[in-house]
């Protein structure tokens, strides 16, 4: 199962599978129909006196006039595309990119003018003018169905248009990264247990990482057979997102059984298990990553309050998708991943970003760079009391409280107005007793995964 969300996500986020798809499915196309047309005269005869009844020449001018509109499109369409990653990459973050490149409509316009391009390549091939030797061939089936895939085409590129600048809008990026975070927040903790588990205090033999780049994926379930079939405890170091070097510890090993070291032997295997199991890649993904599109959203907030830009009102936006993504992993049990055996045994232990990391890195920055702002301020202890009120198993109630308390330490009230230091003051004192009150809405977890 992960290393399918791996290959769907790597699928999903690649500019060039499904267009090759579409030039594959034209190149078949265009060989078959015409086949089909050798193959059905009378069938052809009833399209050519009700569709299409061209000569030659007729048929090859539609097909390249076809051809060569389709090339144009093509090339507008990927001279936007580059150009709204440009402006996505200078006006939000780089980090965006990752969701652009990943947009279905994307990649089903360019696999649909690709492949129409390929097909009419491989139709005109086909078209044949009277000779001493050959009679002529139009494949009127085949030119028909070009017209068709001529009119997709301009349907799909209007489509584009809309969808393009629709997606442009900041409302549409935070709506799309919010949601792709809390399908990450499902994939990172979906087997998350309570606490850490008993380990025995063995020897450990460190396992090296062979590549440098980004954790972007761990295929822990592999690693339990392995586990599971020697005996072994594997408790990695590294989660998801973590940036490894060559020679960085990726996960220390122990012998559940015995407490003597590992041998060579086991050692050098659990090296190419190991990292065979851990992806590293250039960039972060969001298969097993739930802090990533958090990050993202805060790198827009961050350049919204930068000194040059100064934009609350985008900030405000970003702050509202942020509380979504808080109040869902409020409303979950954030703990850290293993994997057992049949027996129970905890065979291996995956790290994963606490409650607090995850409410200090969608938190922190957002108080620490909008402090002299009251509505920054207000919002981000609204925030906090909203969680409150989504942890309805009393789960984070106390490092809820010590946020509370962080948060409100950097806030300098006396460089305030009286009114506005004490409407903070009663934000702040409103997040302190939600966090401690035993009262909760089941109905907003609700609200916060829809």
């Amino acid at each position: 199962m992960q290393r399918i969300h791996r290959i769907i996500d790597t699928i999903q986020h690649e500019l060039w599978p499904l267009p090759i798809l579409g030039i594959a499915i034209g190149l078949l196309l265009g060989l078959g129909l015409p086949a089909l047309d050798a193959a059905l005269p009378e069938a052809r005869g009833l399209v050519s006196s009700g569709v299409f009844g061209g000569s030659p020449e007729a048929a090859r001018a539609i097909l390249t006039t076809i051809t060569g509109s389709v090339v144009t499109v093509t090339t507008l369409t990927f001279s936007m595309t580059i150009v709204l990653l440009q402006l996505a990459s200078t006006q939000y973050t780089p980090r965006l990119l990752r969701t652009f490149t990943g947009d279905t409509v994307v990649h089903v316009t360019l696999a649909v003018f690709l492949g129409t391009f390929a097909y009419s390549l491989a139709v005109l091939r086909t078209v044949r003018s009277s000779t001493a030797d050959h009679d002529a061939f139009v494949p009127a089936i085949s030119v028909s169905f070009a017209f068709v895939l001529a009119i997709a085409v301009v349907v799909l590129l209007v489509v584009f248009l809309t969808h393009i600048t629709r997606n442009i809008r900041l409302e549409t990026i935070l709506a799309d990264v919010a949601a792709e975070g809390r399908s990450a927040l499902a994939r990172a903790y979906r087997n998350s247990r309570p606490g850490l588990p008993p380990i025995p205090d063995h020897p450990a033999e460190p396992i090296p990482s062979s590549g440098t780049g980004f954790v972007g994926h761990v295929e822990t379930e592999a690693l339990a057979g392995l586990a599971a079939e020697r005996g072994w405890v594997i408790s990695f170091e590294i989660t998801p997102g973590d940036f490894v070097t060559t020679n960085q510890t990726l996960a220390r090993v122990r012998n559940t059984a015995s407490p003597h070291h590992l041998t060579a032997d086991d050692v050098g295997l659990l090296v190419s298990r190991v990292n065979a199991a851990v992806i590293v890649g250039r960039e972060r993904t969001t298969v097993q990553d739930p802090r990533f599109p958090i990050q993202q959203i805060v790198d827009i907030y961050n350049r919204a309050l930068s000194p040059g830009v100064n934009d609350s009102t985008t900030a405000l936006h970003c702050l509202n998708y942020l509380g979504s993504l808080l109040g869902a992993i409020a409303g979950s049990d954030v703990r850290h991943a293993l994997e057992c055996d049949d027996g129970g045994t905890v065979r291996v232990f995956m790290p994963r970003p606490t409650f607090t990391e995850l409410a200090s890195l969608i938190l922190h920055d957002a108080v620490a760079f909008g402090r002299d702002q009251v509505a920054i301020v207000d919002k981000s202890f609204a925030m906090l009391r909203e969680a409150s009120l989504c942890d309805t198993s009393r789960r984070y109630t106390a490092e809820i409280e010590a946020l509370v308390d962080d948060l409100a330490a950097m806030v300098p009230l006396g460089d305030f107005s009286p009114r506005d230091a004490e409407q903070l003051r009663f934000s702040i004192d409103a997040a302190r007793r939600a966090a401690v009150s035993a009262a909760g809405h089941p109905h907003l977890i609700a609200d916060f995964r829809s």
